[in-house]
């Protein structure tokens, strides 16, 4: 239930003030919205220092003043700026932002891209010397603050009493608070309930939500406090103090997280007296719906059993889900199954069938896999998991057991009229593309011509990757063909919008099959908000991990400034969570310019939490 936190926004707030400088108006808004996507599904830091992030940032330090052009430098100075501060490396913060300063002030400079940042920077820093119990010091940090609104210096205040709370001094807290606006007040003390709650500081949490005045931020802060109670294992005081929450929103807030905090420990039966204790139906929904979905979070097959037995007693068959997600974590396959298995049986749902298969493939049991296929009760769903058991060992590489598998797999269906179908067809696709690139024209020539025509006419990256493969082994035939037909139709085409649809889709195409000089001779015609959607919403960039695929496109393909920020921003979170640190930041490093080298850097320390921030957002 934790909110996302603000240093996460960081690496964006240089590319977003760029591209509002630069009057790209479409793309302010689209990287807001990312960063606001982002902001609603992060979940807790990597990590508890700031040690980890310092060589990334010391790295970054040095490729911006490197960079040549003075606004890119300006712009990549503060991001850094501020990246140091979110990581309590408040002397660095203020060099970076002095190198900023300066040439934001100089004639013909940028003086509008430095104050916001300046605002962002700031708040840490106030936070960070409150808890040090250096209060003046803190204070002095809002007072020097210039060209900000009162808003903002209100809020770097705010940060000051929270940081003072955190250390200790609960008294001056509230004496700091008292100094702030009404409306900023109440929003700093729901603020302060929340991370002294989260802190374990359950008490005094009580009683800053008890004082606050405002109605909406008492029961902000009342609804942490009981997420806390039942954190600890005290679920009756988290009911009662649910049962105070007026408002209807935090109420949810309260019960369901009271729900989830019992349901990660294995308490399902704690679970379902929160969901008996609602009266609203939507309540009850959340509930249920959130409790299937959060993370079981034990380590021993014990604990699973008692997990286990508390949902066949509460009935609550999809609760199960979690379950086999930490069956599989222990490598617990035989329950994993046996789970699954009862699960379908109560519900009729087979979709955590797919983790069971890709889990046994992973450690080769195939054999099992295949057996585990054919207890799917639902029909359709037995060509899906087949697809995935075949993407699942061609991970491993190509041999001729796996050709074979491929060239038995089930016919598409005619139409694609539903996700069951649709989810075939991606997996269909999929299986090409990683046979294309390794050159299995035979085999890919026998999945195409059992297409159905209407896949075919519609789902036009089929035959560019039989071109591939064909191409692969000295066969330009269908390539050919292809690349003049997609030039016919560019001609023929008068509008602008189409013509750039169509050469988008090429693009795309030139992409995923590797065909760099042609995808890069496309590129001129592409503004920066076109290639955002081109990497994130066709490629899907932002769920990627694969650094072989990265390096191509950031060697071969001329990205823009902003592009870089955001991409670079998504990527780094998977990979470091993926434990693959040497060798995203080997990656970064060959990379073409410096700026791109320095935003890549700063974004895969923004990854990196120097503490729990996540109340901190006003």
């Amino acid at each position: 239930m934790k909110n996302a936190h603000l240093h996460t926004s960081v690496s964006f707030s240089n590319t977003i003030l760029s591209a509002y400088q630069a009057g790209h108006w479409l793309v302010v808004s689209f990287l807001t919205l990312s960063l606001c996507h982002y902001i609603a599904a992060a979940g807790h830091p990597q990590s508890s220092g700031s040690t980890n992030a310092l060589p990334w940032l010391m790295q970054a330090q040095k490729e911006v003043a490197a960079i040549e052009d003075k606004r890119a430098r300006l712009t990549t100075f503060v991001g850094l700026a501020s990246a140091f501060a979110q990581h309590g490396e408040f002397a660095a913060s203020d060099a970076a932002f002095l190198s900023a300063k300066a040439l934001a002030v100089e004639p013909n400079g940028f003086p509008e891209m430095f104050q916001y940042p300046r605002m962002l920077a700031a708040m840490p820093k106030a936070r960070a010397l409150a808890r040090a119990g250096q209060v003046k010091e803190a204070l002095i940090v809002a007072e020097n603050l210039t060209g900000v609104s009162q808003v903002d210096r209100r809020r770097v205040v705010g940060m000051t009493a929270i940081g003072q709370a955190e250390a200790g001094d609960l008294k001056g807290a509230l004496t700091t608070a008292d100094s702030i606006e009404k409306t900023m007040r109440e929003r700093v003390l729901g603020k302060m309930a929340r991370v002294l709650a989260e802190s374990g500081r359950v008490a005094e949490a009580h009683s800053v939500a008890d004082a606050n005045p405002g109605a909406y931020w008492k029961d902000h802060g009342l609804a942490h406090v009981a997420e806390a109670h039942a954190r600890s294992g005290q679920l009756e005081k988290a009911l009662a103090t649910a049962a105070q929450i007026k408002s209807d929103s935090q109420q949810v807030t309260a019960y369901v997280g009271i729900a989830v905090a019992r349901a990660e420990t294995g308490d399902y039966a704690g679970a379902i007296r929160v969901w008996e204790q609602t009266v609203k139906p939507s309540t009850r929904s959340a509930i249920l719906a959130t409790v299937a979905q959060a993370p079981l979070k034990v380590d021993d097959l014990a604990a699973v059993k008692i997990a286990l037995e508390q949902i066949q007693t509460v009935k609550q068959w999809p609760w199960l889900k979690p379950v086999i997600g930490v069956q599989i974590r222990l490598k617990d396959f035989t329950g994993a199954q046996a789970t699954a298995q009862l699960l379908q049986a109560k519900t009729m749902d087979s979709s955590v069938y797919s983790d069971v298969v890709e889990a046994l493939v992973s450690t080769g049991k195939v054999t099992e896999a295949d057996a585990f296929i054919q207890t799917a009760v639902r029909p359709d769903l037995r060509p899906i998991l087949e697809r995935k058991l075949v993407r699942a060992i061609l991970r491993s590489g190509v041999n001729q057991a796996v050709l074979e598998r491929v060239k038995r797999l089930s016919p598409l269906p005619e139409s694609i009229q539903d996700p069951v179908s649709a989810n075939m067809v991606e997996l269909e696709r999929e299986i090409v593309q990683k046979l294309a690139a390794v050159g299995e024209a035979k085999t890919v020539q026998v999945i195409y011509d059992r297409l159905p025509d209407k896949i075919k006419r519609d789902d036009v990256e089929f035959e560019w990757q039989l071109a591939t493969a064909q191409a692969k082994g000295g066969n330009y035939t269908t390539w050919d063909k292809l690349m003049s037909a997609h030039q016919k139709q560019i001609q023929q085409t008068t509008n602008t919008d189409q013509q750039l649809m169509l050469q988008a889709r090429a693009f795309i195409l030139f992409t995923k099959t590797a065909h760099w000089e042609e995808a890069q001779k496309l590129t001129t015609m592409f503004h920066d908000r076109q290639f955002l959607e081109l990497l994130f919403g066709y490629m899907h960039v932002k769920s990627s991990t694969d650094l072989a695929f990265l390096a191509d496109l950031a060697n071969h393909v001329p990205l823009p400034p902003m592009v870089q920020g955001a991409v670079f921003g998504a990527i780094a979170p998977n990979l470091l969570q993926a434990g693959r640190q040497k060798e995203l930041s080997a990656w970064m490093a060959r990379l073409p310019t410096p700026q791109q080298r320095a935003i890549a850097f700063i974004s895969a320390a923004s990854s990196i939490g120097p503490q729990a921030t996540s109340s901190e957002e006003f």
